[in-house]
């Protein structure tokens, strides 16, 4: 520590120790943080970071200082009050004002729009554009226009049906596959997929990894009636985002009566902060259609409009919610309390990401281009171009307030090329949601951002209608049954625990349902244990349809015998890009459940289930075992695929660029799902096969000479290439890194 840092927080300490009132002491700090920023030649965001900030600076004096003033603040129990300290320092901050804000958007508008003349017409769209598809106008005089924004891109070369790769049109191993490895199947390139870009908190900030479930599903459990009075309890232990939370509130009866008690809990801050805000914009803002939009992009934008700073974020400084993350309840709405409970770490970090940003658009803009609009990996599609959940052709020229959840401090964009966050939802749901409201199917962005808002705009109204206490952690799923036991405030036992995937053995494993069990609540037959099993297949070579002969040959079989899939059995592997197609979707066609009977064997999962008294379900009654099959089929059955529509929406997903975690797809859509019987307190147990590959792990030594396990890739049984360095490791927060 420099000692001119160290005689200013020496005289802080000092002045502080002396007084006795809070507001007084606030007062000291209020001015210790404006003189120290005057002075200072960085911004106080570089002074004042959590212990989760990117260690991006490399002044070892500066990391020092920080830590500094970081203990000195916690140690007067000021972390709470730096809430109501930020609030004064924002109101004295010049709001940027701009392009006002445009009205929520409820249909799909005129596309004609140019930003640079200032025209942006408010009309409904009704013609389509015979050219694209994506977008609509509201006379054949627009629609002929050659002054819309849409122009370009309506004729860009990537539409075109004998549009080709540059990796197909010139023969060679394309650039997202390191060519150091061999064995691929017959016309598939060599190699493995390499992950583009920085990966840090995806898929925690956007889609997931399955559908948005509704862990209650009353209609094929308690049922409607029964469920319209009771109280209910449910727990999301290891959350990540909120649209479980979302999806299965909105699922209740809209006369719902009783109570709804929900522990939302994960040991991640930048989750848990996140889902914090979301909710506090949703509770707070008064008009529910722009809080669910401010709300939408803040999960999923890069750019938030400019309206965030003088219409959402003061409101929300302004509230109690921030203000107390000690355990205190208040209220989010006239009937909905929150009771949040955070260490110090996540507060700092809360604290940070809430501290005015510098950050240009131009900048965020080159950040989002590096990574998702490189040259060598250029792919279509309105996310991809512009990171903005919005309709095509939508007014977006207010979208300008870089999303500070998704920057490093240093400026670089926190996800991966394939970062998308179309498989949190339901498909067949978010195209209906987006012809509703007038979009077309080709504008996938259209539809999720209707659907999307629809569910957020339905949970604002319910947040102020239903009866709903939430309790907000961040905990170790593994420790939280303890802290919940330490305080008869909370919940102690639930009618839903999901426990997403730190049922699988690199996280916690089976170990979960020991934990949680004795949680269930046991008045109620249809309580359950719902989890997920994605990386299963690490451990069981059978699970993938590469391991035998006969698995592929079958799997094969299934897929050249469905008629939408469009695949000859002639010629199964023609000289094109629909090998690499095919050869991503035949996981759709592989049964795995015999594999996943064998796995849970070898966990001892029927013993451990035993002693917690539970039992598996054998066939489900909340969730499919799998995407796109049907619920209360055997694990054996396949997605159904009857059209070619289906087929389109069932392998959509899959055929996005390479990405995280190395999977060939982001997220398959083979996931399979067992849960409990409905006499006792039981265990649902999803498994999910999520990548077209098998996957190894390989344990790493970090440079600070901790050990993490790093996830590995095989292509083929014969060679393992690793994704990424150990040194990339960071602080193994990503999915695909472990501690050991």
């Amino acid at each position: 520590m420099t000692t001119n840092m160290k005689a200013l927080l020496s005289n802080l300490d000092k002045s502080l120790s002396a007084l006795s009132s809070t507001n007084d002491k606030k007062s000291i700090l209020l001015a210790f943080l404006d003189k120290l920023e005057q002075d200072s030649k960085q911004p106080l965001k570089f002074l004042y970071p959590s212990s989760n900030t990117p260690k991006t600076n490399p002044n070892v004096e500066d990391t020092i200082n920080r830590k500094a003033l970081e203990d000195l603040i916690a140690r007067h129990g000021l972390q709470q009050e730096m809430f109501e300290v930020e609030r004064k320092r924002f109101g004295q901050t010049r709001l940027k004002f701009g392009t006002p804000m445009p009205p929520p958007l409820g249909r799909l508008s005129c596309a004609n729009q140019n930003t640079s003349k200032s025209r942006f017409c408010l009309n409904d769209g009704t013609m389509s554009c015979s050219g694209c598809l994506l977008v609509r106008y509201c006379s054949k005089e627009f629609y002929l226009s050659e002054e819309t924004d849409v122009v370009e891109d309506c004729r860009n070369t990537l539409r075109s049906p004998s549009w080709s790769p540059a990796w197909v049109r010139e023969k060679r191993t394309p650039k997202f596959v390191n060519e150091n490895s061999d064995g691929a199947p017959p016309g598939m390139p060599q190699g493995t997929p390499s992950i583009f870009g920085m990966g840090l908190i995806f898929p925690m900030l956007d889609g997931g990894n399955i559908p948005a479930i509704d862990i209650i599903n009353a209609v094929d459990n308690e049922g409607i009636a029964d469920i319209r009075n009771r109280d209910i309890s449910l727990a999301f232990v290891a959350s990540g985002d909120l649209r479980n939370m979302v999806r299965t509130i909105n699922g209740l009866p809209g006369d719902y009566s009783g109570t709804i008690k929900i522990v939302l809990n994960d040991f991640s801050p930048v989750v848990v902060c996140r889902n914090l805000m979301m909710l506090s914009i949703l509770g707070i803002v008064e008009d529910v259609e722009e809080a669910a939009e401010h709300a939408l992009h803040l999960w999923y934008s890069i750019f938030q409009p400019l309206s965030y700073d003088p219409r959402v974020f003061p409101p929300i400084l302004e509230s109690k919610i921030l203000r107390n993350l000690n355990g205190t309840p208040v209220q989010l709405t006239p009937s909905t309390t929150m009771c949040t409970t955070f260490s110090s770490n996540t507060t700092a970090f809360l604290l940070d990401r809430l501290q005015p940003k510098d950050r240009d658009p131009p900048v965020a803009n080159n950040a989002l281009n590096k990574i998702m609009n490189a040259p060598e990996r250029t792919r279509i599609g309105g996310m991809a171009f512009y990171g903005l959940v919005l309709p095509f052709g939508a007014i977006n020229a207010h979208m300008a307030i870089p999303n500070p959840w998704l920057f490093t401090h240093d400026d670089r964009l926190m996800l991966n090329d394939s970062a998308h966050p179309f498989d949190g939802w339901d498909f067949d749901e978010m195209f209906n949601a987006g012809k509703a409201h007038g979009t077309t199917e080709e504008d996938l962005i259209g539809c999720l951002f209707f659907y999307v808002k629809d569910q957020l705009v339905e949970f604002s109204k319910r947040l102020r209608r239903f009866k709903v206490q939430i309790y907000a952690s961040d905990k170790d799923a593994r420790q939280l049954p303890k802290t919940l036991k330490s305080h008869p405030a909370f919940p102690q036992s639930f009618d839903r625990i999901e426990v997403s995937n730190i049922t699988d053995k690199n996280y916690v494993g089976m170990s979960v349902l020991s934990d949680w069990g004795p949680l269930l609540n046991k008045t109620n037959p249809h309580a359950a244990i719902i989890g997920l099993f994605m990386n299963w297949h690490l451990w069981k070579k059978s699970a993938n349809y590469l391991s035998s002969s006969v698995g592929f040959n079958d799997a094969m079989k299934r897929m050249s015998a469905c008629p939408s899939a469009g695949f000859s059995p002639t010629n199964p592997f023609p000289p094109d890009r629909k090998v690499t197609e095919m050869m991503k979707t035949v996981t759709l066609f592989h049964d795995t459940s015999k594999s996943f009977e064998d796995y849970l064997k070898d966990e001892k999962e029927d013993d451990i289930s035993s002693k917690a008294g539970l039992q598996s379900r054998r066939i489900n009654r909340i969730v499919p075992h799998r995407c796109f099959a049907k619920l209360g089929t055997k694990h054996s059955e396949l997605p159904v695929i009857d059209s070619p529509e289906r087929w389109y929406k069932v392998q959509a997903p899959s055929l996005r660029p390479t990405g995280f975690e190395g999977h060939h797809v982001l997220n398959e859509v083979d996931e399979f799902f067992g849960e409990g019987a409905v006499d006792v307190p039981c265990s649902e147990l999803i498994e999910s096969f999520t990548s077209t590959e098998l996957l190894d792990l390989d344990l790493l030594v970090r440079s600070d000479g901790a050990n993490c396990f790093k996830i590995r890739e095989k292509v083929t049984q014969s060679r393992l290439q690793l994704l990424e360095s150990a040194s990339s490791c960071g602080e193994c927060l990503q999915n695909d890194y472990y501690h050991k």
